[in-house]
């Protein structure tokens, strides 16, 4: 009899849905943002837009975030699951003088500097940039901020801290076999049970 009933348990766990939940996906600026997007949408089939939240194939509601003050009350939330994407941020800040460079009218750049001071940061070398940008306000403010959300994130039980670092793989300077056991915890945490060949698509 006992035999029967443990049956069942396993039999009905395998075949009925698991109950929706609530999670925020919630990266650094300039710190993997497309990145995990893409991962999320790979892992889930749906598509993900920044600062809106989706309801997925498998019910569950996604908000895709960057971490700005507004949004780190969500980790006190303890019937929401966390997932927080984390970069060295002076990485970041590398990324986002690339950014500035690329993108010739990017919104943000007003928060940054003004049109004049776009001119003079293009004419300045690659170092001098990343100087630049390390010695603006808005820039320590930044560092500053992100650096204590994350200490303090990091202490939510509900909250799950994934690296960049092993997000990229090898071709982003990582570990491949890193990169695919990230893959699969973040899928896992989403609630799917991708196989090792998926994950290895999601990476490439």
């Amino acid at each position: 009899m006992n035999k029967i009933f443990i049956f069942l348990i396993v039999l009905f766990s395998q075949t009925l849905p698991l109950p929706a939940e609530e999670i925020n996906v919630v990266t650094l600026p300039k710190g993997g943002t497309n990145l995990l997007h893409k991962a999320v949408e790979l892992i889930s089939g749906d598509n993900l837009i920044l600062g809106s939240t989706i309801t997925t194939k498998n019910n569950n509601t996604i908000l895709l975030h960057h971490l700005w003050k507004g949004i780190v009350p969500l980790f006190k939330n303890k019937k929401s699951k966390n997932i927080l994407l984390v970069r060295d941020i002076r990485d970041a800040i590398v990324s986002q003088k690339y950014w500035i460079n690329k993108v010739e009218n990017w919104g943000g750049k007003g928060a940054i500097m003004s049109d004049e001071e776009v001119s003079r940061f293009s004419a300045l070398s690659s170092d001098e940039q990343i100087s630049y940008l390390i010695q603006q306000d808005s820039s320590r403010e930044f560092m500053q901020h992100f650096s204590k959300s994350i200490i303090q994130i990091a202490k939510d039980t509900q909250a799950y801290i994934i690296k960049y670092e092993d997000l990229v793989g090898a071709k982003g300077g990582g570990d491949d076999i890193k990169q695919k056991e990230t893959i699969k915890h973040l899928a896992s945490l989403l609630g799917y049970d991708i196989s090792d060949e998926k994950a290895a698509l999601v990476g490439e």
